[in-house]
């Protein structure tokens, strides 16, 4: 049986192979094995450190595997095209528009965490980056939003109401909120610390 895999015959001084199917499968089943293994068996960099500060969660330990970084670049990706990983300009940026960012994205993470099938938490990899990012958005995101964005937001529309919008810019129109300087300072805090969680989110996507 196994001499009929290969067959070596000498053909006008020629050395000729004929290779059986099962040989061209072995070898297509070990090229695949070898690129797509890592992803297959789950093999991945060390143990990944996060540190943040976003949120009670100072560090964590996540060993990276395919779903961890499945979760984690939709996360990225989410962070990283709104005004939460990236710097906000107070000069230029309207903070009502900032607000619906971050609304949103709290929306988008808790759907993403939501749809992950309850076997996929299984592992506890999985299971902890789930937690860390529910954790960090409810301790996080939510206090700033809960203290500042309805009455912020209701003293807005009072004021645009109140005043002709070619007189103002949004962005000057929104410096005369009485809580201004404390809502910026606030604000400005938790986009750097969200600016940093993106680029330790990174980490597990690069892993």
């Amino acid at each position: 049986m196994f001499a009929d895999l290969l067959i070596v015959n000498i053909k006008d001084g020629s050395l000729i192979f004929t290779v059986s199917l099962w040989v061209l499968a072995f070898v297509v089943l070990v090229v695949f094995l070898l690129i797509f293994g890592r992803r297959i068996t789950g093999h991945f960099k060390s143990d990944i450190t996060l540190k943040l500060k976003l949120g009670s969660v100072a560090e964590v330990t996540i060993k990276p595997n395919y779903q961890v970084k499945q979760i984690a670049h939709k996360v990225w990706v989410e962070l990283n095209t709104r005004k939460a990983g990236l710097p906000i300009d107070k000069d230029n940026d309207v903070i009502s528009d900032i607000y619906k960012s971050w609304y949103e994205l709290f929306g988008e993470i808790r759907t993403l965490a939501r749809d992950i099938p309850a076997s996929k938490l299984n592992d506890p990899n999985t299971r902890k980056l789930v937690e860390l990012l529910i954790t960090t958005l409810n301790e996080g995101l939510r206090p700033h939003l809960t203290r500042w964005r309805a009455k912020y937001e209701w003293w807005y529309e009072d004021a645009i109401s109140k005043s002709k919008r070619d007189e103002l810019t949004p962005q000057a129109l929104q410096s005369q909120y009485p809580e201004y300087k404390d809502l910026v300072k606030d604000m400005m805090q938790i986009n750097g610390q969200l600016v940093e969680y993106t680029k330790e989110i990174k980490k597990l996507v690069d892993a």
